[in-house]
């Protein structure tokens, strides 16, 4: 897979956008919380025709408040949960080309000869070691 400068510079972002996420999720789900009380004060409080109608009022804002500011929270919630971390994403991205890369493996397969023979060499001469010890 070929690493694009855009692909990069989107990957070099993600940590941006998850704290943009994070904060818009803190400040709209206070806000939410806010102004659903103040309904629920206000329809507590109101005992008199007039404070009906400034309920009235006060219910039209919230209702159209939470139909706006609910969803984008919901958004933001969603993103800040699941979007992964930069190192994530890189670590989805070169692990797999190292992995499945046949030089990396013809590498690993060498080392892999080289020690098993360095590890007989080393107990032969311990063997001879010992003999001639005794």
């Amino acid at each position: 897979m070929e690493l694009s400068p855009l692909l990069i510079y989107f990957i070099g972002q993600l940590d941006a956008f998850n704290g943009v996420c994070g904060l818009t999720l803190v400040f709209g789900g206070i806000a939410l919380v806010v102004i659903n009380l103040v309904k629920a004060v206000s329809y507590c409080d109101a005992e008199t025709t007039y404070e009906l109608k400034a309920y009235s009022k006060i219910k039209f804002v919230t209702d159209k408040t939470n139909k706006l500011l609910g969803p984008i929270v919901f958004v933001a919630f969603l993103g800040s949960t699941f979007l992964p971390s930069r190192s994530t994403v890189a670590a989805m991205i070169v692990v797999p080309a190292v992995v499945n890369n046949a030089q990396v493996q013809n590498i690993s397969q060498g080392a892999l000869r080289w020690a098993e023979e360095y590890i007989k060499n080393q107990l032969e001469v311990e063997v001879k070691k010992a003999t001639k010890g005794k």
